[in-house]
């Protein structure tokens, strides 16, 4: 398996989230537990813990076994789902409120779906996890990503090479080929066909740049050291666009290989 650096999928980013979505979380539930609204007998992960423990407890308690449980999904998103967008926190979010209220609520003596207290547990429950799945997608795709620097990782995408890339623009096949570099870059050499995105620019220049979600997509950047075409991809990903290739070895690899470059006129 081709291995490159990928940002964003760290440990300490992912672990960072996970606190962030807790924090946020446990903030909405404590308010509408505070002022009356909540239909929950006690804070869910509370009543989880008590019956665990078999004894009663206080809710810093609870709050910890909340943490822990929002903490290990959101790195489980980071750091090894391979698409990380919207929908798939969302899928997620879903996923894990279905679990709850099969699970969870007889467990704890709730009954199913939490029907022995009251229906209103059905909604109720869905809400903090819709506020997980948009808290874990945001945080994710607003806090900056960083290149691991001392560990690679498996491609999470398509990775490929010059010959493959060259094979396929011989063999006409339909992708959009992308330089992530900067615009200069750009103007002064870039692979045949290739458009300019430059990767900081990709949230907001990719939906009209790129209005097929379902097209192949290329992304390269300078070399194999370089990370733009890395933060492209992921940035790609998190919009929704499903077919995304890195050509890993960038202009560099290119050169290498005896191919042309073409300059912008």
């Amino acid at each position: 398996m081709t291995e490159v650096q990928l940002s964003g999928r760290s440990w300490p980013r992912a672990i960072g989230i996970g606190i962030g979505v807790a924090v946020l979380t446990a903030i909405v539930m404590v308010i509408l537990t505070k002022i009356g609204v909540s239909p929950f007998p006690k804070p869910p992960s509370l009543a989880f813990a008590e019956t665990l423990m078999g004894r009663d407890l206080p809710l810093p308690v609870g709050l910890l076994f909340h943490a822990a449980y929002v903490t290990f999904w959101c790195v489980v998103f980071v750091r090894f789902f391979p698409q990380r967008n919207i929908k798939t926190a969302l899928a997620l979010a879903g996923a894990l409120w279905l679990v709850i209220l099969a699970v969870f609520f007889p467990m704890v003596g709730w009954g199913f779906a939490g029907l022995n207290i009251s229906p209103k547990l059905i909604p109720a429950s869905f809400l903090p996890h819709l506020l997980f799945g948009l808290f874990l997608w945001g945080l994710d795709t607003y806090l900056p990503r960083k290149g691991n620097k001392t560990a690679l990782m498996p491609c999470m995408i398509n990775c490929i090479d010059a010959k493959t890339l060259r094979s396929w623009q011989l063999g006409q096949r339909d992708f959009v080929l992308v330089d992530t570099l900067p615009l200069s870059s750009y103007e002064k050499s870039h692979l045949p066909n290739a458009i300019s995105i430059v990767s900081d620019d990709i949230i907001e220049l990719a939906p009209l740049r790129l209005p097929d979600k379902n097209a192949m997509i290329v992304v390269y950047c300078a070399s194999k050291a370089c990370k733009r075409a890395v933060l492209a991809a992921e940035r790609l990903e998190t919009l929704g666009y499903a077919r995304i290739a890195h050509f890993t070895g960038g202009k560099k690899e290119w050169i290498a290989a005896g191919y042309s470059l073409e300059q912008t006129r």
